[in-house]
């Protein structure tokens, strides 16, 4: 049994997950798999297309260093996904790797020639909240997997990629009624597939509280870092910024607990299959060991440089809507007394700043 995987976003995140997935099936022959199947990587690819097709990819990681030949990967061109469906093969798990900027796009043209609603998963890896709603709106519910990656890797020349820190993955089915279509495709399977490739991954049972643990980090840091035009080190050592950051990270607890309980009255009152995988919401009880954990963590990433900062340094559009956008969006629909002051002064001054950068 092969479980073929196309990787959709062929940047910082799914070359370095991709890679390491195809990886382990060239050195590992997917054997050691808890459930022995093999496995296959495709990568769409629209930028790094031809170097990836010439120099194949090379990874620079702080967990070791690893380079994939031409010969050794199974590259597509962005431009035309129907030849990845007809020459790969069809695709079991679909991996969304994508910056949000291009959802639009991606989501209307890239994705359904791979989508096969009797065989695939999709796995969506992309920052921010409301991706998998979207998602929902296109393709069953009940094939869709959000997933969070708690990674430092950055694109640093087409087809290479420098790995710096963390890599994990948390998995959890978007809606209540996820079903996968065979044994390999389950979140456990899943999981399996990235903790033999090296990845250390879990399954989480609230897919709101996944996703909203995620926002702890990125909503300050991302956007201040953007702000100030500075790494994380710099950040911190601004008088008075820390506090800034732990008042934001609080914020976003509470909200997301705020929202949870929102969605949990609002599934009452839905028919089971569209019901949004929410349950438990654990952050809250533990706010001050993960507002100091988050700190402590990066401030050990030697002066990072968060992706909306590099994009606002290159030119490039950043990911407002859906880090920021969508928070204040869900706010207003599920939570409006929910008071997030720092949220909302660092989302203008991102909007003023993305503006200047940007006119």
């Amino acid at each position: 049994m092969t479980v073929r995987i196309a990787v959709v976003g062929a940047g910082a995140l799914g070359l370095y997950y991709g890679g390491l997935l195809a990886k382990h099936r060239r050195d590992g022959d997917g054997k050691t798999r808890p459930n022995k199947a093999d496995h296959r990587v495709a990568f769409l690819a629209r930028s790094d297309y031809a170097a990836l097709g010439s120099r194949g990819l090379v990874v620079h990681s702080t967990d070791g260093d690893f380079k994939l030949a031409a010969d050794e990967l199974e590259v597509f061109d962005g431009a035309d996904p129907a030849a990845l469906a007809r020459d790969f093969g069809p695709v079991d798990l679909l991996l969304i790797g994508l910056k949000t900027t291009a959802n639009a796009e991606a989501y209307a043209k890239l994705l359904p020639p791979l989508f096969h609603a009797d065989r695939t998963v999709l796995l969506c890896l992309q920052n921010g909240l409301g991706n998998e709603a979207s998602l929902a709106e296109l393709f069953p519910p009940e094939r869709i997997l959000g997933g969070t990656a708690f990674l430092c890797s950055n694109r640093i020349a087409p087809g290479e990629i420098e790995h710096t820190e963390h890599a994990m993955i948390h998995l959890a089915p978007y809606s209540k009624a996820f079903a996968a279509p065979r044994d390999a495709l389950t979140p456990e399977a899943v999981r399996d597939l990235f903790e033999a490739s090296g990845v250390d991954c879990q399954v989480r049972p609230n897919y709101i509280e996944m996703r909203w643990r995620k926002q702890i980090w990125n909503v300050p840091f991302n956007a201040l870092c953007t702000i100030h035009n500075c790494g994380t080190d710099q950040l911190l050592a601004m008088p008075g910024m820390a506090d800034r950051v732990s008042a934001t990270m609080r914020e976003i607890i509470y909200l997301g607990e705020s929202i949870n309980a929102a969605l949990l009255e609002r599934n009452l009152r839905l028919p089971a299959a569209r019901r949004i995988n929410c349950g438990e919401y654990r952050l809250s009880a533990n706010t001050d060991e993960i507002v100091a954990e988050q700190l402590a963590k990066t401030r050990a990433m030697n002066d990072y440089k968060p992706s909306m900062l590099l994009d606002y340094r290159a030119g490039r559009p950043l990911e407002y809507e859906a880090i920021f956008g969508a928070c204040l969006r869900e706010r207003a629909a599920y939570a409006p007394d929910c008071a997030i002051p720092e949220i909302e002064a660092i989302a203008g001054e991102l909007r003023l700043a993305a503006a200047i950068a940007q006119p």
